[in-house]
């Protein structure tokens, strides 16, 4: 099983977003989508790792070499709308 490691310290700042918040708001993106049973974010948890406390979320891996947006959009309209109200 592969993860991603995202350190707070790491985290590029936002204007509209106070900074350091960053791996908060990935957590709770989650728990969200997880309540709505949506399950588009993958399995995110905040861990305190070796640079600091962030997330670790499981890293999913992409099969379909060439998708892109539009092709998605189009295959996939439900979870695109999803994706939009949960951004």
């Amino acid at each position: 099983m592969l993860a991603v490691y995202k350190p707070r310290r790491g985290e590029a700042p936002l204007w509209d977003f106070p900074d350091g918040t960053l791996y908060k708001r990935e957590r709770a993106a989650f728990l969200l989508s997880e309540a709505l049973g949506w399950q588009l974010v993958p399995p995110t948890v905040i861990r305190d790792g070796p640079n600091g406390i962030g997330t670790m979320q499981l890293y999913i891996h992409h099969r379909q070499e060439d998708a892109d947006y539009f092709s998605l959009r189009e295959q996939h309209r439900h979870e695109v709308r999803q994706m939009a109200l949960l951004t």
